[in-house]
C-alpha cells in the first residue's frame, strides 16, 4: 500500500485528492485480512485499515473554499485558546 507522504505545506483540496487516490488503489481484502490476523497477532495497527475504509465508503468529495464574508471564520478564531492557533 501506498503513504501519503505529506508536504510541508499541503492544501485542504489536495489532500482530499490523495486520500481518494488511495481509497481507489486499496486492495479491500488485504484490509479485511489484516484486520482479522491483528486479533491472533495482537498487532493493534492492523486495524485501523478497515475503520478508515469504511468512512472512506460515505466520504464526501468536496473542496474548500473561503467565504468572502470572513467574519465568521474570524470571530470564531478570536475565541481560540493561543495554544490552539
Amino acid at each position: 500500500m501506498n503513504e501519503i507522504f505529506l508536504e510541508e505545506k499541503m492544501t485542504h483540496n489536495l489532500l482530499i485528492n490523495k486520500i481518494f487516490e488511495q481509497y481507489k488503489a486499496i486492495d479491500k481484502h488485504k484490509i479485511t485480512s489484516l484486520f482479522l490476523s491483528s486479533f491472533s497477532s495482537k498487532n493493534l495497527n492492523w486495524r485501523s485499515g478497515l475503520s478508515a475504509y469504511a468512512i472512506m465508503q460515505t466520504f464526501p468529495k468536496h473542496e474548500y473554499t473561503l467565504r468572502e464574508d470572513n467574519s465568521l471564520n474570524n470571530a470564531f478564531f478570536e475565541k481560540m485558546s493561543p495554544s490552539d492557533k
